[in-house]
């Protein structure tokens, strides 16, 4: 990927988002020395998290039971779920960041990882 390109509006805003949630975790200290894995693991967590902030849409639509249409709209909270998706984002940056920065590093050194501080939970 050499080619310089402008990124698309839509990709800025998230981006921001993203940086926004980041930086609302910087307490934390960081992902460079956490294991692969772990990320990973983390990144699922955030995309299950995802999953059941959509669940009252499955649940308005009869999908699910437990909530009910009104006027014929699903009802969701679109912050929860942008906050949701910045998660998952942010968890797949982390993972790219370290492959990147030591793409020579081989499958075994990525298997077993580095130690874990601290927690990227986010709020």
């Amino acid at each position: 990927m050499s080619k310089k390109t402008e990124p698309r509006e839509e990709v800025v805003k998230f981006a921001q988002f993203m940086e926004l949630k980041l930086r609302s975790n910087d307490h934390k200290g960081g992902w460079k020395d956490c294991g692969f894995h772990w990320l990973l693991d983390r990144l699922n967590q955030e995309r299950i998290e995802l999953e059941h902030a959509f669940d009252k849409i499955r649940s308005d639509c009869g999908m699910l039971p437990g909530s009910t249409i009104e006027n014929n709209t699903v009802k969701i909270d679109p912050e929860k779920c942008m906050k949701e998706c910045a998660d998952v984002a942010n968890f797949a940056m982390m993972i790219f960041d370290l492959l990147s920065a030591d793409p020579d590093k081989t499958e075994h050194e990525w298997r077993h990882g580095s130690a874990v501080f601290g927690s990227w939970d986010t709020p």
